[in-house]
């Protein structure tokens, strides 16, 4: 039997980043806020505002609503505001209880906010709403695992987002922590 295991002991490390999953919204503000969340913003309060604005003028209801709340967690999350974050994914996930990109973004923050329990029920969620970023659920999934030291359901994770992606290096990094031997 093959039992992986994580190089020289280590856990994820703080610096593990986790990935995101944007969502796009066609008009003015709620545009523009897409497009910070999916250009990497590093969330000034500026970017922030135009998200802000975008859900105080009233013309978003239903899906495009919950999308922005979504681009708007990202932000947040970027700015290291994770629990104004979380409030954002899940007023999402309120309006849009099925969004699997709520529910993945919303495991990603939880993995920063260190909850991996609730990590891997969210992400497990996205994964099974069929969420179109499939290798970043799996990879945040897998971060979640490590920290409760399920190195083997990490591992898996890895190697499925792998084969989704194969050119992602985050995750070639990720996994050339891990070693296969043999029992």
């Amino acid at each position: 039997m093959l039992k992986p295991l994580i190089l020289a002991g280590a856990l994820v490390s703080a610096t593990a980043s986790a990935a995101h999953a944007q969502l796009f919204v066609g008009t003015g503000d709620a545009y523009d806020c897409y497009m910070s969340a999916k250009s990497g913003d590093t969330a000034s309060s500026g970017t922030i505002s135009t998200c802000e604005r975008a859900l105080s003028a009233g013309a978003l209801i239903g899906t495009d609503r919950a999308s922005t709340l979504v681009n708007m967690g990202i932000l947040l999350m970027r700015r290291g505001d994770h629990l104004k974050s979380l409030d954002a994914f899940d007023a999402a996930i309120r309006l849009r209880p099925k969004l699997a990109e709520a529910h993945l973004n919303r495991g990603a923050n939880l993995v920063f906010l260190q909850r991996p329990d609730d990590a891997i029920a969210a992400l497990t969620h996205s994964i099974d709403l069929e969420t179109r970023h499939m290798p970043e659920a799996l990879y945040n999934r897998a971060l979640a695992y490590e920290r409760m030291e399920h190195i083997e359901l990490a591992y898996a994770d890895l190697q499925l987002a792998r084969t989704l992606r194969p050119d992602w290096s985050i995750v070639t990094r990720t996994l050339e922590r891990y070693q296969v031997v043999s029992d």
